[in-house]
């Protein structure tokens, strides 16, 4: 009873979250900008590119340039703006971080709360491998000396500081990020440690298989870190192991020299890493029981969206609200292509030789969250 009532509650949440958003992204031609559900212009179409972080409410629009990235409020409309906002960056104990740059501060926000994360370093391209994370950044540079006078008491240019090399690291999966490398590498290989295999002594072994070991999240057994001809062996848990030399190495001669130093089976799949789960086979042999004809439940009628091409080759876009009753929402020209995204409740708008244009639309009803200003561009006609 107590988890029925916890899905109730998650459910009007949901839809109460959704009834109080009131603006919407939307793109033409591939310009991004922002509507309220009246259809009114919010944010003229200027930006390459918009996402909506669904659990705040909240639509990012990204330039990739020098002009300001926007975080826009979808309930209130309210804006910040930032020097640039990378949205899905990297997981952190299961949540979405973005990354935030402003004003030479740099630190990840999770797309569940407010959480911040600062940044000590100019971090770049995370990347979750198991339990860790692997990323890019700059080292700070070190400030020289500047001599300003020679012996003479001629000036001397200031000297050039060389820029440092990029360095990836490994850093700890959770909100420290403390690294765990001091080793410098250029690729990283993860390995997996093979099954045992079972005696066939005749009986049947039944394992209990967690389901996180068929996700990406499995953590590696071992990693091998590699800079030129150089390998730094770790386990799991990212205590170093051994360091040694093969040129010219490919993966598998990586594998089979680890494979020698460990003395153990390794993978370089984590699917081959772990037993399979066990399949039921029915009995063999003739059964005498008698088989109950199947029942065959017939399951209450649901309302759906579909697109459809008319004889006069436009495209029509409707709700079927009952087995007898279809709602005709909108037609579009026939020189345009429209793709219908169930699952994100948008519409795709393709105008040959032109880009995509695309907008939302109620899940519920069908009513399309865009201007009217596009819908002759567009070639739409409301019905």
């Amino acid at each position: 009873m107590k988890k029925i009532i916890i899905c109730i509650t998650l459910c009007i949440g949901f839809n109460l979250s959704n009834a109080q958003q009131k603006y919407f992204p939307f793109s033409i031609a591939d310009k991004h900008g922002i509507t309220d559900t009246l259809g009114n212009e919010t944010v003229k179409p200027s930006y390459e590119n918009s996402k909506m972080i669904e659990a705040k409410n909240q639509i990012y629009l990204q330039n990739f340039s020098s002009k300001s990235d926007v975080i826009f409020d979808a309930k209130t409309g309210a804006k910040q703006f930032f020097e640039s906002v990378y949205g899905n960056r990297v997981k952190i104990g299961g949540v979405n971080y973005s990354e935030i740059n402003n004003k030479d501060k740099q630190y990840l926000l999770s797309e569940q709360s407010s959480k911040k994360i600062p940044l000590t370093e100019d971090y770049t391209d995370f990347k979750n491998v198991g339990d860790y994370i692997i990323a890019t950044f700059y080292p700070k540079p070190v400030l020289l000396k500047a001599s300003y006078v020679d012996k003479n008491g001629i000036p001397r240019p200031p000297e050039i500081v060389p820029m440092p090399a990029k360095i990836k690291t490994i850093l700890a999966g959770n909100e420290t990020l403390n690294r765990l490398t001091k080793f410098n590498f250029d690729t990283y290989l993860p390995m997996y440690k093979k099954p045992e295999k079972e005696k066939n002594d005749g009986l049947v072994h039944v394992k209990l298989i967690d389901i996180k070991d068929y996700t990406e999240t499995v953590n590696f057994d071992f990693i091998l870190l590699t800079k030129g001809n150089t390998h730094n062996l770790y386990n799991g848990k990212m205590v170093f192991i051994k360091t040694f030399v093969l040129p010219k190495a490919t993966d598998e001669l990586l594998l089979n020299a680890s494979k020698k130093i460990l003395k153990l089976d390794l993978s370089l799949s984590q699917k081959n890493s772990y037993p399979s789960p066990m399949v039921m086979v029915a009995p063999t042999g003739v059964s005498t029981r008698p088989v109950e004809p199947r029942k065959i439940e017939e399951k209450p009628f649901r309302p759906f969206f579909y697109t459809e091409d008319l004889a006069n080759g436009n495209t029509l876009f409707a709700l079927q609200e009952t087995e007898q009753i279809s709602n005709h929402i909108l037609e579009v020209k026939s020189d345009t292509k429209v793709y219908l995204d169930k699952k994100a409740n948008t519409l795709t708008i393709s105008l040959e030789g032109k880009e995509d244009s695309k907008f939302s639309f109620n899940p519920k009803t069908g009513v399309v969250y865009l201007p009217k200003v596009y819908f002759k561009q567009l070639g739409i006609t409301i019905i």
